[in-house]
């Protein structure tokens, strides 16, 4: 083996590559179910820079004894800023035009933070899931992994110049390199396997844990050069790189713990295709790799990456309807139509024109945070404005909440009164409103929620004040207890009652600890639950000056770990421990769970009128609650069953008395929680 390393110049095997990885990722994004594992394609990416990267930074380093970093950072946004500018203003031209009223804030706030380069750490901040296509995504998601690469070029020529730096005096300080390379893919690879185990969504999109796949590529990139003759030898190695790649491609999905040790598979993969390069063999791949098409597409793959997105978005936004077949062939060839023009007269004629060429590095770069700066305003004004309509609408909701009428939100069900439209939205501008749960935030400014993944039992109180309620009531269970919150401190002041409220996301006040709450991948967080729940049904029936316990679940979803359904064994038993002590015992009944979120269907369905129905549930076989509820007899065990206000006997209906009924698919909208009224539970609490 050879010891210096070869340029990588333009190799056929990495545009191959880089052809590959573009086309697992937009058929994964268009076929989701039948390539599960596409994703990968931007482990695939990642690798690539990593190789080519250090392998320009290492020869200027030996050649130079430095890096010229203006030079190298100027050459990296005259590369990649044009096109990535270019699609973040026609994202936000089409959102302002297209995108549902409920996208247009967390659009803009994505563009903003794409401009910036920082994406991927607000995705990891909000956890958005970003195998959950259409939950919390926007046109501008994808672009995560831009702010990835460019935060790996803003820190990787500094990390290599130090270690140069300091093992100046060393014999073979590629070797040292080497050496600092394998330390950080070893360091974030542990970092990205515990990640995932415990924050998988926000795991996904942290520079921190994809480190190791840049840092692999460089390792490559520093290993001695195969000779001819061997590398002929290893023609079998090739089509077992390829095959890692394909492999995870069609075997990982949304579980699968990337960028953890799954990871391993197509990043290795693409390592060893890498070093192993290009060579003549009739046994070799080379021949397809060298395909015209391969190698075009090689070349358009960041522009069809930055295009495919959008489109995949945009499009039933504009047609009113989810995509077929069909659509989905037409939009990867407009695709690849907006890729090619992007590359032959945004990215080739700034890339290569005379004008920046003659312009010194720092003014290229301060054009480029110059114009990254103004989007970033841009969407910045945007996010204020629907902010603003936001908190209006808010506002306006809470009044009338306050003292709804007979054809107000849940009154239209409860009130007896003939409601016409009462399944029309009223306003389109309810969809904006702030005010949501699980974040319950109540008109004395507690808050309420639990934070997953701990096992302390904290508190809230609200309603009268202290000392001045007739009933002290506690309200305990996951984020379907919490949703009742707002409907009881709009009653507190009539009933004279102040609530003391237990809640805990996903985890269900019951005393079967076979019972999992719904994020059991995640062995922190159901360790917790388990513990927390224990502890918070113990504290209430131990509590004397609590008086009434009001309980809610999302009972249906919670199983055994063989994924039998729960019997409500446990719920019973957590509710006989209170009745035990002397206390009253109300059960609501689940509400509906809406197949699709509801603000975001109503605000993209062309019609307000009756939108985004669902099947109805009245005639389902009785949840785990309800169950439990029938096998207690006791006159102080009060079982509540809403579903009438949210269904009749054919549909649920996603808007009544003219409010949309939740923030999302599951948990009520405030408002609506607030216009059930006084007669809220007043039977069972008076």
């Amino acid at each position: 083996m050879n010891q210096p390393r070869l340029r990588p110049g333009r190799r056929s095997d990495i545009q191959a590559l880089r052809a590959a990885a573009i086309a697992l990722v937009v058929v994964n994004h268009l076929w989701p179910e039948h390539l599960t594992g596409g994703f990968i394609g931007v482990d695939v990416f990642f690798v690539i820079s990593g190789y080519l990267i250090t392998s320009h930074l290492v020869r200027e380093l030996e050649s130079t004894d430095r890096i010229r970093l203006m030079r190298f950072w100027s050459r990296r946004a005259v590369r990649l800023l044009p096109a990535a500018l270019a699609v973040l203003v026609f994202c936000a031209g089409a959102a302002l035009v297209w995108a549902p009223i409920t996208l247009l804030e967390a659009t803009f706030v994505q563009i903003g933070a794409a401009a910036l380069y920082v994406l991927n750490w607000v995705l990891s901040a909000t956890a958005v899931d970003y195998f959950a296509q259409g939950a919390g995504q926007t046109m501008v998601t994808h672009l995560w992994s831009l702010s990835v690469e460019e935060q790996f070029y803003l820190l990787w020529p500094l990390v290599l110049l130090a270690t140069y730096v300091v093992a100046r005096r060393a014999r073979k300080r590629r070797s040292v390199l080497l050496v600092m390379l394998l330390a950080v893919a070893v360091i974030s690879l542990a970092w990205a396997i515990y990640n995932t185990s415990v924050l998988p969504s926000s795991a996904y999109f942290e520079t921190s844990g994809r480190a190791w796949e840049f840092a692999i590529g460089g390792c490559v990139a520093l290993l001695p050069v195969i000779r001819e003759n061997i590398r002929l030898r290893l023609v079998p190695l090739t089509w077992v790189g390829w095959a890692a790649i394909l492999t995870a491609a069609v075997t990982l999905d949304g579980d699968s713990g990337i960028p953890g040790a799954s990871a391993m598979l197509p990043v290795f993969g693409t390592a060893l295709l890498i070093w192993i390069g290009e060579f003549e063999s009739d046994w070799s791949p080379r021949p397809l790799l060298q395909f015209r098409p391969v190698q075009l597409l090689g070349e358009l793959s960041y522009s069809v990456y930055l295009w495919h997105w959008p489109l995949i978005v945009l499009a039933p936004q504009i047609i009113g309807r989810d995509l077929f077949a069909r659509d989905k062939v037409i939009l990867i060839a407009i695709t690849i139509a907006l890729a090619f023009f992007t590359k032959r007269f945004i990215e080739d004629p700034i890339r290569f024109g005379p004008t920046l060429r003659k312009l010194a590095p720092p003014t290229v770069l301060a054009i480029a945070v110059a114009a990254t700066l103004v989007i970033f305003c841009a969407a910045t004004i945007v996010v204020a404005s629907v902010g603003e309509r936001g908190v209006t609408a808010a506002e306006s909701l809470y009044d009338l909440s306050a003292d709804p009428g007979p054809c107000f939100g849940a009154q239209a069900n409860l009130s007896g009164d003939e409601c016409q439209l009462s399944n029309d939205l009223g306003d389109r501008e309810y969809l904006l409103s702030r005010a949501s749960i699980p974040n319950i935030t109540l008109s004395n400014g507690s808050y309420c929620q639990q934070l997953r993944g701990k096992s302390e039992v904290l508190t809230c109180s609200f309603g009268v004040p202290e000392g001045e309620q007739e009933v002290n009531v506690a309200l305990i269970g996951d984020s379907h207890a919490g949703m009742w919150a707002p409907a009881l401190d709009a009653v507190a002041p009539e009933l004279g009652i102040r609530v003391t409220a237990y809640l805990d996301s996903a985890c269900p006040a019951t005393l079967d600890p076979g019972v999992i709450g719904a994020y059991s991948h995640i062995a922190i967080q159901q360790s917790a639950c388990e513990e927390w729940r224990m502890k918070a049904i113990s504290d209430v029936a131990a509590d004397p000056d609590i008086d009434v316990v009001i309980t809610s679940a999302r009972d249906r979803n919670y199983r055994f770990a063989d994924g039998a359904p729960d019997s409500g064994a446990g719920y019973a038993s957590a509710w006989t421990s209170w009745l035990e002590a002397g206390k009253r015992v109300i059960v609501i009944n689940d509400t509906p769970l809406y197949p699709f979120s509801v603000p975001e269907c109503i605000a993209a369905a062309r019609s307000l009128e009756d939108p985004c129905t669902a099947a109805s549930i009245i005639g389902l076989p009785p949840g785990p609650m309800a169950l439990a509820a029938h096998s207690i007899s006791d006159p102080n065990l009060r079982f509540v069953d809403y579903t009438r206000v949210f269904c009749d006997d054919e549909e649920c209906h996603s808007v009544v008395g003219g409010l949309p009924v939740y923030v999302d698919f599951e948990h009520l909208s405030e408002s609506f929680a607030r216009s059930f009224g006084a007669d809220f539970l007043q039977d069972q609490l008076d």
